[in-house]
């Protein structure tokens, strides 16, 4: 899903609902600490064997406030892939 060098940029929901840092990739596939007896806790509609992670590295606090409405998104439930347009929009506000 990410590769290393991709922007990341992190909405923070309520009670902000504004993006709030721009990040890069800078690791990808790390293996976490995630123990199988945490399974009991996870519903999945399958097993999930591979427990890995990313590592970023903060390029920009954001102060400003970027809505997704501002980028023309409505809403946002987990990851989600932007138009270089909409990057634009925000590298824009945070310059």
């Amino acid at each position: 899903m990410f590769s290393i060098g991709d922007i990341v940029y992190i909405y923070c929901s309520l009670p902000l609902q504004r993006i709030t840092h721009k990040c890069i990739v800078e690791k990808i596939d790390i293996e976490s600490d995630y123990s199988n007896e945490d399974d009991k806790y996870v519903v999945l509609e399958r097993p999930c064997n591979s427990h890995k992670s990313i590592r970023l590295k903060l390029i920009n606090t954001i102060n400003k406030e970027i809505t997704l409405n501002d980028i023309g998104i409505q809403r946002c439930q987990g990851p989600r892939t932007i138009t270089d347009y909409q990057a634009s929009i925000i590298d824009k506000r945070i310059v």
